[in-house]
């Protein structure tokens, strides 16, 4: 069975990461082929057994922030109907859009409409994470996401474990939707076999991470300092997004690291770890059994809503991103390395209800 699917980074690189995940997984035992629509992840991501597409983006980074551009746009959509066509799919898997990426809706309609004409017993799949952004004029945001989703997708997969957090609790009603939806469990990667975790007091490391987002930067420096005033001793591994860069110099016992997809391995072997709360870092904290401080993105509700409902399935402190400091964070560091792991059975196998339902 050959399935495309398609993604793309922008903001983070979330989404790709949970296409990758399941990339991988689908690769296992049909031909699979990954449309990138956003920025190149080429030399970020690692291949295991599937194909890699980026579509073109313009002549620069800021082209791609306009879709609209007729050129562009009419290069993109000729690109997703070649691949299309050498491919000849049996399987798409849509990220994120109808309920979000909305301003790729120019590209996905026209590709979506080429694909029921041309292959009509292609099953068409969106596939979406947990918690869903607030959008301005909710409603009819509503009713786009509905509209589409009855009229272009066979299929719905939540990655979610319906247990801790249903859609409805973001979108409202999934009633209207006629496709069939079905809750997968959330989708992650986890560490190595091997990787074992140094304790907090067996003198373990802090890893750091904004899990590839280009914001964050504030953690990065609050746990520099967090460090160098009350934990010199351990060692620090500080994992950046894939376009910043340090120049803090040498500061001993600090490991600086671009974004890394071996990150899961420091995460595994970890004491304690520094993030965001964004759906990757939260669900790969919990799979690692991680205690974790988690300073929440604060232009949006969506990782405060997350955390919210997984409050009781990890080992976590929270720390608002206006009470950030290398005096909060210590405090954080030390309630959570010394709290109990939790016993929930929460759902961490997303990927593997895609292999075998697909």
């Amino acid at each position: 069975m050959n399935i495309l699917i398609y993604s793309q980074y922008l903001f983070g690189l979330g989404h790709m990461v949970r296409a990758v995940v399941l990339a991988t997984a689908l690769a296992e035992k049909h031909g699979v082929y990954l449309i990138n629509a956003g920025y190149s992840t080429q030399a970020l991501i690692p291949h295991h057994g599937y194909n890699v597409k980026d579509l073109y983006t313009g002549k620069s980074p800021s082209d791609l922030g306009n879709l609209y551009h007729e050129n562009l746009l009419h290069t993109r959509i000729i690109q997703l109907c070649d691949i299309t066509h050498d491919v000849a799919p049996d399987v798409i898997l849509i990220e994120a859009y109808p309920f979000a990426r909305r301003k790729f809706k120019s590209e996905v309609i026209p590709f979506l409409k080429f694909v029921r004409k041309k292959y009509p017993h292609c099953q068409i799949c969106s596939s979406v994470r947990d918690v869903l952004l607030k959008y301005g004029g909710d409603e009819a945001h509503r009713n786009f996401v509905i509209t589409e989703l009855n009229k272009r997708f066979d299929r719905l997969f939540i990655h979610s474990d319906p247990n801790y957090i249903r859609l409805d609790q973001t979108f409202g009603s999934l009633s209207p939707i006629k496709c069939r939806v079905e809750y997968t469990g959330f989708v992650c990667r986890g560490p190595d076999a091997d990787i074992q975790r140094k304790s907090w007091h067996d003198g373990g490391s802090i890893v750091v991470s904004y899990g590839g987002s280009i914001v964050g930067n504030e953690i990065i420096e609050a746990t520099l300092h967090c460090h160098q005033k009350f934990f010199g001793h351990r060692e620090l591994h500080i994992f950046t997004n894939p376009t910043h860069t340090h120049n803090h110099g040498y500061i001993k016992n600090v490991h600086f690291h671009g974004f890394d997809w071996d990150y899961i391995n420091f995460l595994g072997s970890a004491a304690v770890s520094v993030s965001m709360g964004g759906y990757n870092s939260v669900i790969e904290a919990i799979r690692c059994k991680t205690p974790s401080v988690i300073v929440p993105y604060n232009q949006n509700n969506e990782q405060d809503i997350r955390l919210e409902l997984l409050r009781d399935s990890g080992l976590f402190e929270v720390i608002a991103g206006d009470k950030l400091n290398p005096a909060t964070l210590k405090i954080a560091i030390e309630k959570v390395v010394n709290k109990q792991p939790c016993q929930d059975k929460i759902n961490l196998d997303g990927a593997g209800y895609i292999k075998r339902e697909l």
